[in-house]
């Protein structure tokens, strides 16, 4: 019913805000997740707990996967878009997380192709593999892969700049 729907909200953001019981917020925001599916609960529920993750018990691992299940749950909505683009925030961000990073911007970009974020989604890859992960033969190609697609893009021209100095190395 709606009303143990709300009971189960209240329950978890008791736990949650006002007793700092994270363990048992998380009980109660899977319990919301797994009885109301698509319910916009749902989503309320799993960015509560991606905070939870992130921000008051350092998962970050777990953070990016709530933000996974909402892209997953949330696949052709402009909230599993966002998600997307707020877990590879924390993936490129966090330490020995960039390969996860790179493949949610893979996501990114078949989900959104030639958007914006899907633009950033290719940079923010050759950055990854030029800049974290050492790999400057992968990431000239990337880099040469984005002025190929996007030749106009502000960030052609950066990403020229960065192929030539990989080259003067």
């Amino acid at each position: 019913t709606n009303e143990a729907k709300l009971g189960y909200e209240e329950l978890a953001t008791m736990y949650n805000v006002d007793m700092h019981d994270y363990p048992n917020a998380i009980k109660t925001y899977e319990e919301i997740i797994a009885k109301y599916k698509k319910d916009p609960s749902v989503l309320y529920s799993l960015l509560s707990l991606e905070k939870i993750y992130e921000s008051k018990i350092f998962q970050q691992d777990k953070a990016i996967e709530s933000y996974l299940r909402v892209a997953d749950i949330y696949a052709q909505e402009q909230d599993g878009l966002n998600a997307l683009i707020e877990a590879e925030n924390i993936a490129s961000n966090a330490p020995k997380t960039w390969v996860m990073a790179m493949s949610i911007n893979d996501r990114i970009q078949a989900r959104a192709p030639h958007s914006e974020a899907a633009i950033k989604a290719l940079f923010s890859n050759a950055d990854i593999m030029e800049n974290k992960l050492g790999d400057q033969v992968k990431a000239k190609a990337i880099y040469s892969n984005f002025i190929a697609e996007y030749p106009a893009h502000a960030l052609a021209k950066e990403a020229q700049k960065r192929i030539a100095g990989m080259t003067k190395k």
